[in-house]
């Protein structure tokens, strides 16, 4: 896997599968969504939220692939470096104590917070 759109293709959908993954996994250890979003209420935006997470992140998988060379290596380091924020301030909530059991939650935000650093790292050096 030489091609770096190719590494960043497959780095947003593993991050996509991780969040979704953390999401799953919230329900099942709580048994329903007020659990993952603490003091967050479960309503129409809240869920539109997160389909819009995942969305973007399919999208940037795409997009990956057919954006000029330029374009998509700067679109990658914004999103992705939005997206790390994003998760890592997640990450940080979790072992916080935001939400339920820290280890099951935050494991999945973390790793999506490795593969969006690592789509930054790869856009970023990709010239």
């Amino acid at each position: 896997m030489e091609d770096w759109k190719t590494k960043l293709s497959v780095l947003w959908l593993m991050s996509a599968f991780s969040f979704v993954v953390g999401v799953l996994l919230g329900l099942f250890e709580s048994g329903d969504l007020t659990h993952i979003f603490a003091p967050i209420p479960v309503e129409s935006w809240s869920l539109l939220l997160v389909s819009v997470v995942i969305l973007v992140q399919l999208v940037m998988a795409f997009l990956s692939q057919s954006l000029a060379d330029k374009v998509n290596r700067w679109l990658n380091i914004v999103v992705g470096a939005f997206f790390s924020i994003a998760t890592l301030v997640v990450v940080v909530g979790y072992l916080g104590g935001l939400g339920g059991n820290p280890s099951v939650l935050a494991i999945n935000p973390a790793s999506g917070f490795v593969w969006n650093v690592l789509i930054v790292w790869i856009a970023w050096k990709s010239k």
